[in-house]
C-alpha cells in the first residue's frame, strides 16, 4: 500500500509537471495549439486530483485551509454551473468545442488545481521552485519565440506577432506577462537572501535572463492590451514601493529612478509616435497608435454584451452562449468586423454575459481578496516585503488590464489559479480545515472510497479528455482526403458523431464536405449519401439548439447551394428573425430571391440593409443590384454614383444584373474597364467580344477575339471557327 509520503510525491510530480503544458502541440488535433494543452491538464487535474483526495481523508494536515478565497471560488463555480444549466445550450456550456475546450469543465479543473495547490504546497521552498520551474518555461517559450523572430521557424498564425507554441500571439503574452512578474518576485528575493553562496547567483542571473528575454518576446508579440498591462503594472510597482518603503532608502531611490524612467520613456514615446522609427516597429506603431476609434469594435460588441446582460441579468446565458446576444443585439456597424463573435473580448462582460452579475462579482472578488492577502498583516510562512507586496500588486494590476481588451484561455487560467493558491496560502489566518480534521478509518477508505474516487476518475477522464481526443481524431479522418474514396470519409462522420462530442462542429464540417463534393468527381451515390446525413444531422442540431442564427443561417445556404430553395430561403428568414439586422443574413436571403426570380421580395430586404449602415459599400452596391433586377435603373444608377468604376466593373453581381436587364452599353463597357485593368485577361475579351456581337459590331468582336487568340494559342482553333462565322454572317 502506498504511504503517504508516496502519494505527496505523486501529486507534487504532477502539478510541476503542468508547468510544462504551454510547450505541448499536437499537430495531429482538429486545433493543435488548443487540444493538446487542454487535454493534458484536464489528465493531469484529475489524476492528481484523485490522489489527493485519498491522501486528504488519510490525513487531515492536506485539506485546504479555510479561507475567503476557497469560499470565493467554490461559489464562483457553482454560479457558473447554474448560468450554463439554465443557458440556451447546456451542452455547449458544460463541455464547450474543439475550437475552445473550455466551458464549467474547465472552470472545475481551474477551482480543482487551486485546491489541490493550496492544500498540499505548504512550504516557502517548493512555492520558490515551482515560480523558478514556471519562468524556466518561459525561458524556453522565449527561446522559441526568439527562433520565430530571426525567421528559423514559421510564425503560427502568420505575420510577425510571435506566437511561440501557443498559436495566438494575445495568449503567449499574457503567459510571459505572469512570468515576468514571477521572474522579479524570484530575483527579489535571491538578491535580499543572506545566503551568499553559487544558488543566490545563479538564481539572480536565471532570473534576470527570463525576465529581460520574456520582456522582449512580449514586445514582440505586438498585443497592445498585454504591453500596456506590462507597463502599468512596473509603474504600479515602483510607484508602491516609492511610497511605502519606509526602511530600505536604496530599494526606494532605485524605485523612484525606475518610476521616473518609465514615465518619461512612456511620454517620449508619445510625443514620437509619428517619427519614421516608431512607425517602422510593428508593436511600437501598434502600440502609440491605440485610438478609441481602434476600439470602436470592441466598444460595439460590449454594447450588444450589455443588452444581452439586460435581458438575463442574474444568472446570464451561460457559457459559450454569446453568440446567441451577438446576433439578437447585432450592430449594424460590425459590418466591416468578424461575423461570428464567441467572446466580448473583456473578460467582465464575458462573465457578466456567461453568469450575470453573480459571476461577475465572485470573479471581482478574486482580485479584491488576493489584494487584500497581499496587503494585510503578515501571518504566513512567507514573510511579504514591501517590495514583493508591490509586485503581487502590479502582477494583479497588468493582468486586469490585459482581460479588459481579451480573454482568459486555459494557460492563463492555470497561472491564475497558481497566483490565488500562493496567496490563500501565504496569507491564511485560519487553522481549521474545510471538512474538519476528523481523521477516517483505513477500512472505509480501502473499500468504499479509494474504489469510488478511482471509478469516478475514469469517467471523468473519458468524458473530458478521452472522448475529446477520439472525436478530434476521427475527425480529422473524416475531412483528409482517404486513399478508400469518400466511403471510408462518410463512415468516419458516422463515428465522429456517435462519440457524441462537439457535434455542432462536426455537422458544420460534414455540411462543407458535402457541398464540396457536390461538383466533384464522386459517384452519385456518395454525393446523395453525404447530403442526405448533412440534411439529417443538421435538423438534429437545430432540435437540439433552436433559435441559434448561425446554425438557421448556414443551413439554409446549404440547402440554397443543393437548390432546395423552399427549405433553404424558409431557414435563412429565420436566421434573419432571430437576427434582425445582420446584414449577412440579409443579403443570402435577397440572393435566394434573385436566384429564385422573386425580385419583389429581394429588394425591400436589400433596401434595409443599406439603411441599417449606407456607409457599408456592400450593401449599396447589393441593394443596386436588387435595383437592376426590379429595373429601377434610377435607383441603381444613384446608389452607384459614388463608387469607382473600377470596382464595379469587377463586381460579376453587377454583369449579371445588367445582362438580365439587357443593358449591353453597359456590360460592354464593365467589359472594358475590366480589361484596361488587366489587357492580358483572355477569357474577358471573349466575353466582350460576345456583348460586341449582341449588338451587331461584328468587326469589334472579331478583333477581340483576334487579341483573346493572340494571349493564348491554346484557342486558336476554337477562335478562328468563330471569326469566320461571324464573318459569314452567323452569331456562333
Amino acid at each position: 500500500m502506498y504511504t503517504n509520503k508516496s502519494f505527496l510525491f505523486l501529486i507534487k510530480a504532477g502539478l510541476f509537471l503542468s508547468l510544462f503544458i504551454p510547450l505541448i502541440v499536437f499537430n495531429s488535433s482538429f486545433f493543435p495549439f488548443i487540444t493538446g494543452k487542454n487535454i493534458a491538464f484536464r489528465v493531469i487535474v484529475d489524476v492528481v486530483f484523485a490522489l489527493w483526495l485519498i491522501l486528504a481523508l488519510r490525513d487531515p494536515l492536506f485539506r485546504p485551509k479555510k479561507n475567503w478565497l476557497t469560499y470565493a471560488i467554490g461559489i464562483f463555480a457553482g454560479v457558473v454551473l447554474i448560468s450554463d444549466l439554465l443557458g440556451p445550450n447546456p451542452v455547449k456550456s458544460l463541455l464547450s468545442n474543439f475550437e475552445r475546450m473550455e466551458g464549467w469543465i474547465t472552470i472545475a479543473h481551474f477551482a480543482l488545481y487551486y485546491l489541490v495547490l493550496l492544500s498540499v504546497f505548504t512550504t516557502q521552498k517548493i512555492w520558490e521552485r515551482f515560480f523558478q520551474t514556471s519562468i524556466g518555461v518561459s525561458l524556453i517559450t522565449a527561446i522559441y519565440g526568439f527562433f520565430q523572430l530571426a525567421g528559423v521557424i514559421t510564425i503560427n498564425q502568420g505575420g510577425v506577432r510571435l506566437d511561440a507554441t501557443f498559436g495566438n500571439a494575445t495568449y503567449f503574452a499574457v503567459f510571459m506577462l505572469f512570468n515576468i512578474f514571477f521572474g522579479l518576485l524570484c530575483f527579489y528575493r535571491g538578491y535580499t537572501s543572506p545566503l551568499k553562496d553559487k544558488t543566490r547567483t545563479f538564481l539572480i542571473w536565471y532570473s534576470t535572463v527570463a525576465v529581460v528575454a520574456d520582456s522582449t518576446i512580449l514586445f514582440y508579440t505586438a498585443t497592445r492590451g498585454t504591453m500596456l498591462g506590462l507597463l502599468g503594472g512596473l509603474i504600479l510597482t515602483t510607484l508602491l514601493i516609492a511610497i511605502f518603503e519606509k526602511e530600505k532608502v536604496a530599494l526606494r531611490k532605485i524605485a523612484i529612478g525606475l518610476l521616473a524612467t518609465l514615465l518619461i520613456a512612456s511620454g517620449t514615446l508619445f510625443l514620437l509616435k509619428d517619427s519614421a522609427f516608431v512607425k517602422s516597429s510593428q508593436s511600437l506603431g501598434r502600440l502609440t497608435s491605440i485610438t478609441l476609434a481602434d476600439g470602436n469594435a470592441r466598444f460595439m460588441v460590449w454594447g450588444m454584451a450589455f443588452d444581452g446582460f439586460k435581458e438575463k441579468p442574474i444568472f446570464g446565458w451561460g457559457q459559450e452562449n454569446f453568440n446567441f446576444v451577438f446576433n439578437k443585439y447585432y450592430d449594424p456597424g460590425m459590418y466591416a468586423q468578424e461575423q461570428w463573435f464567441d467572446r466580448t473580448h473583456n473578460i467582465f462582460f464575458d462573465w457578466l454575459i456567461a453568469g450575470g452579475v453573480l459571476a461577475l462579482a465572485t470573479y471581482l472578488s478574486f482580485f479584491g481578496l488576493a489584494l487584500y492577502y497581499i496587503w494585510r498583516r503578515n501571518r504566513g510562512f512567507f514573510n511579504f516585503s514591501v517590495a514583493e507586496k508591490a509586485l503581487l500588486t502590479g502582477l494583479l494590476a497588468g493582468y486586469f488590464f490585459h482581460n479588459i481588451f481579451v480573454f482568459d484561455n486555459l494557460v492563463s487560467y492555470m497561472l491564475f489559479a497558481t497566483l490565488l493558491a500562493f496567496l490563500a496560502r501565504t496569507g491564511n489566518e485560519h487553522t481549521k480545515v474545510v471538512g474538519g480534521d476528523r481523521e477516517v478509518s483505513a477500512d472505509i477508505i480501502n473499500t468504499v472510497w479509494i474504489p469510488t474516487v478511482v471509478v469516478v476518475m475514469c469517467v471523468v477522464l473519458w468524458v473530458g479528455s478521452v472522448r475529446p481526443y477520439v472525436a478530434g481524431q476521427t475527425l480529422i479522418n473524416a475531412i483528409r482526403p482517404q486513399q478508400l474514396g469518400v466511403a471510408t470519409n462518410l463512415e468516419s462522420f458516422k463515428k465522429a458523431l456517435d462519440i457524441g462530442f462537439a457535434r455542432p462542429e462536426i455537422r458544420e464540417q460534414l455540411m462543407q464536405v458535402a457541398l464540396s463534393i457536390q461538383g466533384a468527381n464522386v459517384d452519385l451515390k456518395y454525393k446523395k449519401e453525404f447530403a442526405d446525413l448533412a440534411r439529417a444531422e443538421f435538423e438534429k442540431q437545430l432540435k437540439d439548439v433552436p433559435n441559434d442564427a448561425r446554425y438557421e443561417l448556414f443551413y439554409g445556404i446549404f440547402l440554397n447551394r443543393l437548390r432546395a430553395y423552399d427549405e433553404g430561403i424558409a431557414h435563412v428568414k429565420r436566421a434573419h428573425e432571430l437576427s434582425p439586422t445582420k446584414q449577412t443574413i440579409m443579403f443570402e436571403l435577397a440572393s435566394a430571391y434573385l436566384t429564385t426570380s422573386v425580385y419583389a421580395e429581394a429588394l425591400p430586404i436589400l433596401k434595409r440593409a443599406y439603411e441599417l449602415e449606407p456607409r457599408f459599400t456592400e450593401a449599396k452596391i447589393l441593394y443596386a443590384v436588387g435595383a437592376l433586377y426590379a429595373k429601377d435603373t434610377t435607383l441603381a444608377e444613384g446608389l452607384l454614383s459614388g463608387i469607382s468604376e473600377e470596382a464595379l466593373a469587377n463586381d460579376d453581381r453587377l454583369l449579371s444584373a445588367y445582362i438580365n436587364l439587357g443593358d449591353m452599353t453597359k456590360v460592354i463597357s464593365m467589359w472594358r474597364s475590366r480589361i484596361a485593368q488587366n489587357p492580358k485577361d483572355g477569357q474577358a475579351r471573349l466575353s466582350l467580344a460576345a456583348a460586341y456581337l449582341q449588338v451587331g459590331r461584328r468587326s469589334d468582336a472579331i478583333k477581340e477575339i483576334q487579341a483573346a487568340i493572340e494571349l493564348n494559342p491554346a484557342i486558336k482553333q476554337q477562335g478562328e471557327f468563330y471569326i469566320n462565322e461571324i464573318k459569314a454572317g452567323r452569331n456562333p
